[in-house]
């Protein structure tokens, strides 16, 4: 009976230790998350010193050495830049529409607005002078000499408009995929879709690395003759945030004399989302407005197997 009751008063000394030392490293631990969460406050006459931000560390130039310094100049951050990234607020001074685009986030001025409406995509070629334009998704990575072979295809004609072999990279783990060589189709939605080369394109070993003529473009991935692309009428500034641009585009070069063509030896990569991240503020179906817009202007007695499939 003693030997228990010693076994017992052991187990209860033993239960007591380990509840104490549990309870200590917890009160340490949210110890260290609560000096991590806390802003650090730094007064208005040192803001400058702290200017960069490298392996975990924040550097003050107050503590540096000056070869220190130098190494860091290049971190140095722009006060102004920081501030117009900050969010815009509502001015009681606008009217009630201004306000409402500035609580979108969509513009912050007027200007802007109406920026947009003439067309982003155009507004922004219009800022470079060089002969040849290139559009790109920002969700994307080129590969290794992906460009000269779109260039010399233009060189050819100004006519020609050149597309890339669009490679698969996986939105979760970013691993690269090739895809095998395929062409732009749709469907009587007006929904781009790839399809099979048509049997016998691929019979010889050049036929491979040639040029393929290709019915439409997988949205904004194509190389153009600028000066072409200002003749046949840029991207329709009527279309709606996204959607039917590519089909509408290569309707267009089609049916006023150009020639798209897919270009096996430039591939690049893209991300492929499960999702549209974005759409109207309105929540507009753009897709489908802009598809119907693309069989008003260009498909004539045939928008009817569009509009009412």
């Amino acid at each position: 009976m003693v030997s228990i009751n010693r076994s017992f008063l052991y187990g209860i000394c033993f239960a007591s230790v380990t509840w104490i030392i549990s309870l200590y490293l917890f009160w340490q631990l949210n110890k260290s998350i609560n000096i991590l969460q806390q802003p650090t406050m730094y007064p208005s006459n040192s803001i400058k010193t702290i200017n960069s931000y490298e392996g975990g560390k924040i550097h003050n130039f107050k503590d540096e050495t000056k070869e220190e310094k130098q190494a860091f100049k290049q971190y140095i951050n722009n006060i102004q830049a920081h501030k117009d990234l900050q969010p815009v607020y509502r001015n009681p001074g606008l009217d009630a529409y201004e306000r409402d685009l500035i609580e979108l986030g969509m513009v912050k001025t007027m200007a802007d607005k109406r920026m947009k409406e003439d067309g982003y995509k155009r507004y922004a070629f219009n800022n470079f002078l060089l002969q040849v334009i290139v559009f790109l998704d920002s969700h994307i990575e080129v590969n290794t000499d992906w460009l000269r072979p779109l260039l010399s295809k233009i060189k050819e004609s100004k006519t020609n408009v050149a597309i890339p072999v669009i490679d698969i990279i996986n939105a979760d783990t970013f691993t690269y995929t090739a895809s095998p060589l395929v062409r732009g189709g749709f469907n009587w939605g007006l929904h781009f879709k790839w399809e099979n080369l048509p049997t016998g394109t691929l019979t010889k070993d050049d036929d491979f690395v040639k040029p393929i003529k290709s019915p439409t473009m997988a949205g904004g991935l194509f190389a153009i003759d600028r000066q072409y692309f200002i003749d046949m009428g840029e991207y329709d500034a009527g279309m709606n945030v996204w959607g039917g641009e590519n089909i509408e585009i290569s309707f267009r070069l089609w049916m006023c004399g150009g020639k798209l063509e897919l270009i096996p030896c430039s591939r690049v990569g893209h991300v492929f989302r499960q999702r549209r991240p974005y759409g109207a503020p309105d929540g507009q179906d753009t897709m489908l407005y802009n598809s119907l817009r693309v069989a008003h202007v260009w498909m004539d007695d045939y928008k009817v197997c569009c509009t009412y499939t």
